[in-house]
């Protein structure tokens, strides 16, 4: 795995460990030709889980761009729904509020926001 930590670059080997402090600039990449395989450790997880898992979604869907972000139209979405998991460097995360707003409501416009819905629970005969 490739690191860029700040302006550091850090290549991994098998059973290295890299540590990203809490509010790090970082950006990981698979550096070798095969598949990648990541132990990742989040504290606090927040929702990186769900996270993660809606990165891999998008990613099968084709409804990302060649860097791995996604389309426009989901990464206002995704900014806004994983807001407390991740920040863009610059500019300040209110800006990025603001300047994606149009996009997100364009993206809710479309449907894209289903993926977004809060779960709710289902019924169970105890909690009836």
């Amino acid at each position: 795995m490739t690191f860029r930590l700040g302006a550091k670059k850090i290549v991994a080997e098998t059973g290295e460990t890299v540590v990203v402090p809490a509010g790090r600039v970082h950006k990981f990449t698979n550096g070798g030709e095969g598949i990648a395989r990541a132990r990742v450790e989040v504290i606090p997880a927040l929702d990186m889980e769900d996270l993660l898992c809606t990165t891999t979604e998008l990613a099968l869907e084709g409804n990302v761009l060649r860097s791995g972000m996604p389309k426009p139209l989901h990464l206002a979405l995704f900014v806004r729904q994983y807001r407390r998991e991740v920040k863009a460097p610059f500019p300040p995360a209110p800006i990025v509020r603001a300047m994606l707003a149009p996009l997100a409501y364009l993206a809710t416009r479309k449907g894209h926001d289903e993926r977004y819905a809060p779960v709710t629970p289902e019924l169970t005969p105890a909690a009836a």
